[in-house]
């Protein structure tokens, strides 16, 4: 957004002046247009490719930034306690029940947020018209996306099969497009926030909105997605009543919900509310509180440090049989953000999130308040997928996330620029 880098320094060097004539920075403009454009299509049958294209652009971002050597200024703040809490998911190994695991994904994580710097870096060196031409596509690559879900729903996943082989390939499952549900939810407030930037017609805003929200109620794969898409309706309705009261309210919330997850949890399977064991035979909610007590147990044995990055996999055993009906094989992750990181990093790793959490609020206030129904509409959606659905480590959410990060950042600063 505004301030992993301090755009302030960008005029003190004359980057409009001299980054036009360069061809490396056209074509990184380029290749960004290129990559919002695609992406929110591709994905769709090949979620990997939100794992790896940040690397390549990552790469591309540190050379541009390299060849122009702009004088930056990073947000210490952010950027530290980001790395920390990173940093501790490695060292989480020393303590973890199968250290190679952890370390591994620990260090896949910081390449991802390493990549996510170079594209910051790469990005703070385009001119004006270069972040115009990056950002133009994306509104139209996530309606584009969100018409392809519904189009393999209805026609067997075609698409999909025709990228693994051709069309006789075995029959998909729907939870394959999980996934893109997901990060069409995250990422369609920054397409409509262009479009609103932009000074195009509500229509066309409300109509992106709605390419995103019937492919989630048409096709009904992705719960989380939906509750994630409606947590961040709800907010941005509220945030344009008031710019400053409703953020501040919601990451207090956040905080103190990450503070009391345990207790939460357990007191959520205790109460067992009727509406949902009358789901339990047609919705994941009722597996889903069984799963968060029996993860609350795994996190009274260790509550000060955790079980180490990606501890449910190493756990699963344990946590199957406290789980109730929960008949998974594997438990790849607590299907709930605040649980995941309990468990995993324990009570420091709470401590790092909310210090983190803290620098991510800092940035958000600096916004303009045009701009902040948006992007807290986002940072909603994925509190409310997070919270009931995808883990925090996936390469492909990660590189949603980076993305994400990148586009509202070119795009607060164009319209600084602007202005």
């Amino acid at each position: 957004m505004s301030s992993l880098l301090d755009k302030s320094n960008n005029n003190k060097k004359g980057f409009g002046k001299t980054v036009p004539g360069l061809g490396i920075g056209k074509t990184f403009a380029l290749l960004l247009c290129i990559a919002f454009f695609i992406l929110p299509i591709l994905s769709v049958p090949v979620p990997k490719a939100l794992g790896s294209v940040p690397y390549v652009l990552g790469l591309f971002g540190f050379g541009i930034w390299l060849k122009n050597r702009p004088v930056i200024c990073l947000d210490k703040l952010f950027l530290g306690t980001l790395l920390g809490f990173i940093l501790l998911g490695i060292i989480s190994g020393f303590w973890s029940a199968d250290p190679s695991m952890t370390v591994t994904r620990g260090l896949k994580v910081m390449s991802m947020l390493i990549a996510g710097i170079g594209l910051a870096l790469g990005a703070q060196c385009l001119n004006p018209e270069q972040k115009q031409q990056a950002l133009r596509l994306f509104p139209l690559g996530i309606a584009i996306g969100a018409i392809l879900v519904i189009f393999e729903y209805l026609f067997g996943f075609p698409v999909y099969k025709i990228f693994r082989g051709g069309l006789d390939q075995p029959p998909v499952p729907l939870s394959e497009l999980n996934k893109i549900a997901a990060v069409h939810t995250i990422w369609v407030w920054a397409g409509m926030l262009y479009l609103f930037t932009k000074a195009k017609p509500k229509l066309s805003i409300f109509a992106l909105y709605l390419c995103v929200a019937a492919s989630l109620i048409w096709v009904f794969s992705s719960q989380s997605a939906l509750f994630g898409l409606i947590i961040g309706t709800v907010v941005f309705g509220l945030t344009q009543l008031s710019k400053n009261t409703i953020p501040r309210l919601f990451f207090l919330g956040v905080a103190i919900c990450m503070v009391f997850a345990p207790l939460l949890a357990k007191g959520l399977h205790v109460w067992s509310p009727e509406i949902l064991e009358a789901l339990r035979s047609s919705a994941a909610a009722p597996q889903r509180v069984d799963l968060w007590n029996a993860c609350v147990i795994e996190v009274a044995k260790n509550p000060v440090w955790g079980h180490g990055l990606m501890a449910t996999r190493v756990l699963t055993d344990q946590i199957v049989n406290n789980a109730g009906d929960y008949n998974w094989l594997i438990v790849t992750h607590a299907h709930n953000f605040a649980l995941q990181i309990w468990i995993e990093l324990g009570a420091l790793g709470v401590a790092a999130f909310l210090i983190f959490w803290g620098a991510l609020y800092n940035q958000f206030v600096r916004l303009t308040d045009s701009i902040k129904p948006y992007v807290l509409a986002s940072i909603a959606s994925f509190v409310g997928i997070a919270s009931v659905g995808h883990g925090l480590w996936q390469s492909w959410w990660l590189g949603g996330l980076v993305l994400l990060y990148i586009y509202y950042m070119i795009l607060t600063d164009a319209e600084k620029t602007n202005e």
